[in-house]
């Protein structure tokens, strides 16, 4: 008897720095999901009496339902008939299967305790499982330090019996200052969406093109944001934008003037000026470095100007608070542009 206690608490300690444990049940219930966009995951689970694929309201949003694919693993096809949106970034399809499915866990596991996150990590088709700690525990989320990547989105986290306790749904970036030296708040910090029975559930299949669409508009305002912050950061560092291909006529735009920039300023630079020419040469380059900033600041105000005037069901929580987020994160980018289009730079000196 003394020889199997040493056994099973060889096991457990084992257990405890491995911090590693077996999910075929919630691999197989995974689902890989694939868009015209990108890719996501997902996961087929019980709940309300019924068999739900959930993922993430944000890597369906923006599609048009007949070009999202979904499949499990063994190459398994599913073709949902409906969809519901909770007021959070879930969405659950309703899906006829005799394919095995989770279930929720009937508690939240204490702090520390092993759990893994299931799903298709940076979208390469494959399902994969990562294995951490749960690290935090709130009314509506919970972070995890398990391996969580783009991709990742919509997949289950589930505890070490295999039962469902979150989505993965973000990351959030740390926060480097002195307080966070040599903690994990410093770094990456991932979190994932309670799945409980508080949630409340709207159906939004008959509705899917307005949802789609509207979603279509969020994401291309987001991906616009992207190209307004990498080529406004790079020209405040005057660094290259050579190889960049914007997608948006007036980042195009504002690229070109940023070339124009830097061949006259190399062009000057080599040229010896008295002080009426060197005040003449800054004038038409300040102009120049001015109008790129007018174009990046009317492109953020175009987009801005057209999603404030997007109406949204009231139900439609999760969006219109994603609508608002990026008209915050637009609003901002437009002061810092206009900031620079009134500025006076100074780009040669004796």
């Amino acid at each position: 008897m003394r020889f199997w206690n040493i056994i099973f608490l060889l096991s457990i300690q084992c257990f405890a720095e491995n911090g590693s444990f077996s999910t075929p049940r919630a691999e197989s219930a995974a689902v890989i999901i694939r868009t015209p966009t990108g890719g996501g995951s997902g996961f087929l689970v019980k709940m309300d009496g019924e068999t739900y694929i959930v993922t993430n309201q944000h890597v369906v949003y923006d599609s048009p339902a007949s070009s999202i694919k979904m499949h499990l693993i063994d190459g398994t096809q599913l073709i949902p008939k409906s969809a519901e949106i909770s007021d959070v970034d879930l969405i659950r399809f309703p899906i006829s299967t005799t394919h095995q499915s989770l279930t929720l866990a009937e508690s939240m596991p204490s702090v520390n305790s092993p759990i893994a996150t299931i799903g298709n990590s940076l979208d390469a088709n494959v399902i994969t499982a990562n294995v951490g700690t749960l690290k935090g525990v709130g009314p509506e989320e919970i972070e995890i330090d398990c391996d969580m990547v783009s991709g990742n989105s919509g997949g289950p986290v589930v505890d070490e019996n295999q039962n469902v306790i979150g989505v993965s749904t973000y990351v959030r970036f740390g926060n480097p200052d002195i307080s966070t030296e040599g903690t994990r708040y410093r770094d990456v910090r991932r979190f994932a969406l309670r799945l409980n029975g508080s949630l409340k559930w709207s159906p939004v299949a008959e509705q899917w093109r307005r949802y789609s669409e509207t979603g279509q508009q969020i994401a291309k305002a987001e991906s616009l944001l992207d190209e307004l912050h990498y080529v406004g950061s790079r020209v405040f560092r005057n660094d290259s934008l050579e190889g960049f291909q914007p997608a948006f006529s007036k980042v195009a735009e504002a690229i070109t003037g940023y070339d124009r920039l830097e061949k006259r300023k190399d062009k000057m630079l080599g040229q010896r000026a008295t002080t009426q020419e060197l005040e003449r040469n800054n004038k038409i380059l300040a102009s120049t470095y001015r109008n790129i900033f007018q174009k990046l600041r009317d492109g953020c105000r175009s987009e801005a100007e057209s999603l404030s005037r997007v109406t949204l069901p009231p139900e439609w929580k999760w969006m219109e608070s994603r609508r608002r987020e990026v008209l915050g994160k637009l609003s901002e980018m437009e002061v810092v542009f206009d900031e620079q289009f009134n500025s006076k730079p100074k780009f040669l000196t004796f």
